[in-house]
């Protein structure tokens, strides 16, 4: 099997290769700055056209954090910083 990872990062977009690069962080890191999300699932919802999303797997306290994400925007239709 050959490697293609060096020769794909290389024709990523700046904006796609920092999303890349950002979205990897080191064990240490994790350990001082990580989240536990281990209450949520990602499921279906049962509301009518609301698709799918995350939810809670257990009753959550009043006032708990549900979870934590980056996000980055896409523009108006998706494909700006792709």
């Amino acid at each position: 099997i050959i490697d293609t990872t060096v020769s794909n990062k290389a024709r990523l977009s700046p904006t796609r290769k920092f999303i890349d690069d950002s979205g990897r962080r080191s064990i240490e890191w994790l350990q001082k700055h990580g989240k536990c999300q281990d209450h949520l699932r990602p499921g279906r919802s049962t509301i009518a056209q609301a698709g799918r999303g995350a939810f809670a797997s257990r009753a959550l306290p009043k006032g708990t954090v549900v979870g934590y994400s980056p996000l980055i925007h896409f523009g108006k239709d998706g494909r700006e910083s792709l």
